[in-house]
């Protein structure tokens, strides 16, 4: 470090027991520099902190002054590396955003540096606006203003909603509040209203100054002809996924005795297609469960949080608190048929299954036999693809025969006792075997199972048997199923060639018990003859 030109803070060591060393930038010598070793050195890189006025234009921050080094969350680093590294890397960002800019600078500004992250906000306060709001901000003529009404709720015990501190959500935007928000904002925050204020919201075509004091942020609003209001939006393109790309992010400043922003989520779905890029086709896709029990309620649960907004739901149970031990609907759902419970949990997961979802309650059998076939075929025509999880052969049967007239895609899951195993298997109508193919071909030759300590596990009565096994076991088998359904959801029949292993084996525990976890893709042969699959 000294050969650098650097030298210890010996203030620094004695008072605060921190190593730090102080220097000059090489290459703009009017930037002073701080270099902070962590305690964790060399797991972690140490800080480079700029000591003068000197902003840079990116990758330093303006609250702390750091020098954004080694990459996103400084993957970069490796512990092989010294504190001098740490200047050659605050020197290259210089170089290349500095005022001393370098034509010979290499260095490669691909990283975002979204403009939201860079406010200092007040602590504890989460704002979130969702789609339709997003949408209304979005399409907002730059420059133009607006009003919005923004509630926050309280939780048991909590007061500091009705302060405007915890956590809120904007509920109605437009010149005269006319756009409301989802229904499902109730999910979210279920409690009467602790808060309701209105405000100011503005569209602007770069974010928005730091302000500090609230004479600088009326300054700012006059010189772009706003007057101030205790509560006021702000919505304004940023960087996001990398340097060339954009989004359009919101921040709310309080200005009633300070200055304070506040933090916003926005649910617009630009977020979930960068979490799960090449998935956005699920948004066209219905799938029909039948059966919405532990099983059923994993597999809809991972492919609403994936993006799937269409459901069939179809189950004639209700939710008992024990089911809460592998149920995705938990104990204060207890009494609450399953095909709501779930419907409720999908909505939680996304906003955009509020008005995508068809529910059937009834049975398969009884004296409402022939109204309930007439109702499901119906809602499985619908379908890209039905999931059955009944656990039943005679509905798995049923569904063969329904699906393979409709040309609906199928797939099967199931566990065994205990969840030592699982079998998923895919049926696409002209392409593969169908389920009557495959229970011939494996009747005999099953995934393990626990034996039955007595007469087994009945919830409530003898006719209802259940099931033994563990949540995370359970979520093993989901998983692979959901893999399965979006896989067959997005082939694209004319480029690709279904394989011969439509059939998915798994098994936690091998006959004796033992923890072996395997799995295994199985071919499904073609009877015949098979009404389907080879009528002739």
């Amino acid at each position: 470090m000294e050969a650098r030109g650097f030298a210890l803070d010996e203030d620094a060591l004695s008072a605060k027991r921190r190593v730090e060393f102080v220097g000059k930038s090489r290459t703009d010598p009017s930037i002073g520099l701080r270099v902070c070793y962590p305690d964790s050195f060399p797991s972690y890189p140490p800080r480079v902190l700029s000591t003068t006025p000197v902003q840079l234009r990116r990758h330093h921050r303006p609250d702390t002054k750091e020098i954004c080094t080694f990459g996103p969350s400084r993957r970069r680093w490796l512990a092989k590396r010294s504190g001098a590294e740490a200047i050659d890397e605050a020197d290259e960002i210089i170089a290349a955003m500095g005022a001393a800019e370098s034509s010979e600078s290499t260095y490669v500004d691909d990283v975002p540096e979204p403009a939201s992250a860079l406010y200092n906000y007040a602590n504890g306060v989460f704002i979130l606006v969702t789609p339709a709001i997003a949408a209304f901000g979005a399409a907002m003529p730059t420059g133009s203003p607006s009003r919005f009404r923004l509630r926050f709720e309280s939780w048991p015990g909590d007061t500091a909603a009705r302060y405007g501190r915890g956590r809120g959500i904007v509920t109605e935007i437009g010149k005269r509040l006319e756009v409301k928000g989802e229904s499902w904002q109730g999910s979210v925050l279920p409690r009467a209203s602790a808060l309701d204020v209105t405000g100011t919201i503005l569209r602007l075509a770069e974010p928005p100054p730091r302000f500090t004091s609230i004479s600088e942020f009326n300054q700012w609003l006059g010189d772009n002809g706003q007057e101030r209001t205790d509560w006021m939006a702000f919505v304004f393109p940023e960087q996001s996924g990398n340097s060339t790309t954009q989004r359009l992010a919101w921040v709310i400043v309080r200005s009633k005795q300070k200055i304070e922003h506040l933090r916003v989520f926005v649910m617009d779905g630009g977020g979930l297609a960068t979490r799960v890029p090449g998935l956005s086709p699920l948004a066209d896709k219905m799938v029909v469960f039948v059966g919405c029990g532990s099983l059923g309620s994993k597999i809809a649960s991972s492919l609403a949080a994936t993006g799937l907004s269409q459901f069939g739901l179809v189950d004639f149970d209700h939710l008992e608190p024990d089911n809460a031990i592998r149920h995705e609907c938990g104990v204060s759902f207890f009494g609450v048929p399953k095909i709501v419970g779930l419907r409720q949990r999908l909505l939680e997961l996304n906003p955009n299954v509020e008005q995508n979802v068809t529910t059937l309650n009834m049975g398969i059998g009884g004296s409402n036999e022939a109204a309930f076939e007439s109702e499901l075929q119906q809602l499985l025509a619908r379908g890209s693809l039905v999931v059955d999880t009944a656990g039943d052969h005679q509905v798995s049967r049923f569904l063969n025969d329904i699906c393979g007239e409709l040309k609906v895609p199928q797939v099967y899951a199931s566990v065994t006792n205990g969840a030592w195993g699982g079998e998923i298997v895919r049926v696409i109508p002209g392409h593969t075997a169908c389920w009557m193919c495959w229970f011939t071909q494996y009747e005999l030759s099953r995934p393990p199972t626990e034996p039955a300590i007595g007469p087994g596990v009945f919830a409530p009565g003898c006719d209802q048997p259940t099931f033994t096994g563990t949540s995370y076991d359970l979520g093993v088998v989901a998983g692979l199923a959901s893999s399965f359904v979006v896989d067959t959801l997005l082939i694209d029949d004319g480029a690709r060639e279904h394989y011969e292993g439509d059939y998915i084996r798994w098994q936690i525990r091998d006959p004796d018990g033992r923890f072996v976890p395997e799995a295994k893709v199985l071919p499904v042969q073609r009877r015949n003859p098979c009404q389907f699959c080879n009528p002739n």
